[in-house]
């Protein structure tokens, strides 16, 4: 809370980012409103209650990267309110915050398997035909 005023019934609200479902273990300690595999797009709550002028606390938010995102980074939301019993919120803008990850792995194109076994056979179509020249020479 980096206002002047304690704040009440604080409702801290996070988004599961695109490409990304729940991952509630990960989570942990903190309980969130989700379920377990919740899919992106989801909005999970913690329920903070009061919270005083200068607290801070660490929540664990987790993921499970299902899809590489198309920008490579994953852009989370977090949201936090209180139900203004203490006045009107003096510092609204610091309610919403962005963080945005770079995406660490690389994409690997794969082959599929008849992909993969056409070019097995042809690998081994050349070196046969490798190993017929180097017997005629």
């Amino acid at each position: 809370n980096q206002g002047n005023q304690n704040a009440t019934g604080v409702i801290v609200r996070e988004a599961v980012p695109p490409g990304a479902t729940y991952n509630e273990i990960g989570s942990m300690p903190t309980v969130w409103s989700c379920a377990d595999g919740d899919a992106a797009g989801t909005i999970c709550e913690y329920a903070a209650g009061a919270v005083d002028v200068g607290f801070m606390e660490t929540l664990m938010f987790a993921i499970n990267v299902v899809d590489t995102p198309d920008r490579r980074e994953i852009v989370n939301v977090i949201e936090g309110n209180d139900d203004l019993t203490n006045g009107t919120d003096p510092t609204p803008e610091n309610n919403i915050f962005v963080v945005v990850t770079p995406f660490p792995a690389l994409s690997i194109d794969t082959m599929s398997r008849g992909s993969l076994a056409l070019m097995a056979l042809l690998l081994l179509y050349l070196g046969s035909r490798q190993q017929r020249a180097r017997r005629s020479e």
